[in-house]
């Protein structure tokens, strides 16, 4: 068993606190992505998470799939950033999704949005709920599609850049009705 002394170290907390800013189910590859750890050291450090029963695993890397054990874990982590490195995390977060994985930019591109809209960048979060309210019916992250477009035309409010808002919010209803 390790010892809860060893789950302390600077690199496990490092690594914690980065997957808490991914969510509470991650995969591999989008915290390699962001790590600046490289993988034999990531790969360690998320043994020591998992061996001290703060992470579940599914799968072996890179192809592996964690889950924070219990969402106050995962919520610690989180709040244990500054505001600032939260922000840094996500921006860091979204472009790596946005440029190194196609598939979540084309199937979920509510959780870049979701990512700017946390680094404090609702320009290019607008962008993204854009794509997400342009994906067709469905929901952008809960059950209730018309409440969900109507939080994709909301999110927009944020962009600071007036023309770019008026566009986004003439584009985005029109895809809504």
């Amino acid at each position: 068993n390790v010892q809860p002394v060893m789950v302390c170290t600077p690199s496990a907390k490092q690594v914690a606190q980065l997957a808490s800013v991914l969510g509470r189910e991650f995969p591999y590859q989008w915290l390699a992505a962001v790590s600046p750890l490289s993988a034999p050291a990531l790969q360690q450090e998320l043994t020591r998470l998992v061996a001290a029963d703060l992470l579940f695993q599914r799968g072996v890397a890179p192809l592996a799939v964690f889950t924070f054990k219990h969402a106050l874990v995962k919520d610690a982590a989180y709040q244990s950033l500054v505001r600032t490195d939260r922000q840094q995390l996500h921006r860091r977060i979204a472009d790596a999704l946005a440029g190194q994985f196609a598939d979540v930019a084309r199937t979920q591109p509510e959780l870049i949005a979701r990512h700017y809209a946390e680094a404090a960048h609702p320009d290019a979060a607008a962008r993204y709920w854009q794509l997400a309210g342009q994906r067709g019916p469905g929901p952008v992250g809960g059950s209730d599609p018309i409440g969900d477009d109507q939080r994709v035309v909301s999110r927009i409010n944020l962009c600071e850049d007036r023309l770019t808002l008026s566009t986004l919010q003439l584009d985005v209803e029109g895809e809504v009705r």
